[in-house]
């Protein structure tokens, strides 16, 4: 019986024991449950945090589609506007007023035929004008050029070749600005007879397309890149033309909408023509004469060693990469520091290139070959400017596009692309396919006795 009293008094301590240790637990757990319960409240403070993060993101991108739409519908109503406005009222533009300019005053008849809507532009040479033609019932351009006897003979050159152009590419295959008609206008005014030279209405120049919108996807590049290099085989090949002036200004869009893609906007269509052939020359030129606005001039050009179809390949290959990003390439308005720029960006220039150039550019060059740089350098303004420069390959990521502009802008002009060998590029192929001038890697407009070098030996 005591053995069992015992036995039971035992139990009862281990039941005491286990009650403390589950007292214990409990006491903790109690401890704990407050951090547990601040680590989920936390967790869950978080999440709030990150779909409320994610509703303003989706408020902030339906704003900006509104705001878009919104400055999209009021562009729409300001161009109504403006259309009302030209239809019931006149008005001046604002206009230079040089000797011999034509006064535009928009709403007025230019003649029976043709009411003037707008300026689209004007320089020294003539002023542009956006016309209803009645008969035809559709809107044109109309190039009045200044009333001087200089000014108008430059005109009536840049008129001949535009017919000869036209009377070449009767099926208006490749995209240079074809002319549609042309006549003597007499200003009453000022007694004075004005040539006019009629166009078909097109959209913005590409430069005034990036200042408005931004600079163009590669793809777009490849696009136009593939519509110049047709027109200039036209041009070089079947015309035995050089433009001498192609620059982003000179190159219009056919098209003036755009649309988007992502929160980029991109030309509703690519297509493009090339324009301005009043300093357009043929193979008889004075190949030492100075050409091409100076951004866009070739090396050759620069140095007087004589230039031909190449000078134009060398500016579609600044044109190409200004227009992806968005930037000139040679920006400068001087020789020495030109050539600088073009030695940081594409390398220093072969032995050979100092051997065959003017006495006027001997200056730029020592008794070596080597370019006079820095020591001859303008300011310590225009050396920074160069060493500011990134070399070609930084500019863009895409090789092709880096090996198509290298072959552009080749020193030497005897192998630098031509425009049928750069139709057949694989930039151009990428992105575009093949063209039907580009069936033959065969080029007919190579300058005369400028077949490709076999070496640099060929230049001693």
């Amino acid at each position: 019986e005591r053995e069992r009293e015992r036995e039971r008094e035992r139990e009862r301590e281990r039941d005491k024991d286990r009650e403390k240790d589950r007292d214990k637990d409990r006491a903790r757990d109690k401890a704990s449950e407050p951090e547990r319960y601040e680590k989920d409240r936390e967790r869950d403070r978080d999440k709030d945090k990150e779909r409320d993060r994610d509703k303003d993101k989706e408020r902030d991108r339906d704003a900006g589609r509104a705001r878009e739409k919104e400055k999209d519908k009021e562009r729409e109503n300001k161009d109504k506007d403006k259309e009302k406005t030209r239809e019931k009222k006149f008005y001046t533009p604002r206009q230079s007023d040089e000797e011999g300019h034509f006064h535009v005053v928009c709403g007025e008849n230019l003649t029976e035929r043709y009411k003037i809507l707008d300026l689209m532009g004007q320089g020294t040479f003539a002023k542009v004008i956006e016309a209803w033609d009645r008969k035809e019932q559709r809107r044109i351009a109309i190039k009045i050029v200044r009333a001087t006897k200089k000014y108008t003979k430059d005109a009536q050159f840049e008129l001949d070749i535009l017919e000869r152009v036209k009377r070449k590419d009767r099926e208006d295959n490749y995209c240079s600005v074809k002319v549609l008609d042309s006549f003597l206008y007499h200003d009453p005014r000022t007694d004075k007879e004005h040539l006019c030279i009629m166009f078909p209405k097109l959209g913005p120049s590409l430069l005034d397309f990036m200042n408005k919108n931004a600079n163009f996807l590669l793809k777009g590049v490849a696009q136009m890149a593939k519509h110049l290099f047709e027109a200039l085989d036209f041009l070089h090949g079947d015309m035995h033309l050089i433009h001498t002036d192609l620059k982003p200004e000179n190159i219009l869009l056919t098209e003036s909408g755009y649309t988007h893609e992502g929160r980029r906007r991109v030309p509703r269509n690519y297509a493009v023509r090339i324009i301005d052939f009043g300093g357009a020359t043929d193979e008889d030129h004075s190949d030492t004469s100075i050409v091409s606005t100076r951004h866009y001039r070739a090396p050759e050009v620069i140095v007087g060693s004589g230039w031909m179809y190449a000078a134009d390949m060398w500016s579609v290959g600044c044109i190409l990469i200004e227009l992806y990003t968005g930037e000139v390439l040679f920006d400068t308005h001087e020789n020495r520091e030109h050539l600088a720029l073009m030695e940081k960006i594409l390398g220093p220039f072969p032995d050979w290139f100092s051997r065959r150039i003017s006495d006027s550019a001997r200056k730029y060059f020592r008794s070596d070959g080597k370019l006079r740089w820095p020591d001859m350098a303008s300011s310590e303004k225009s050396i920074a400017k160069v060493e500011r420069c990134q070399p070609i390959e930084e500019l863009c990521g895409d090789a092709d596009f880096i090996d198509l502009l290298k072959c552009l802008l080749n020193y030497d002009k005897k192998r630098r692309l031509t425009a049928r060998e750069a139709l057949n590029h694989p930039f151009i192929l990428k992105f575009t396919g093949s063209s039907s001038r580009a069936k033959s890697s065969d080029s007919p407009h190579r300058s005369r006795g400028s077949e490709p070098a076999r070496d640099s030996s060929s230049h001693d």
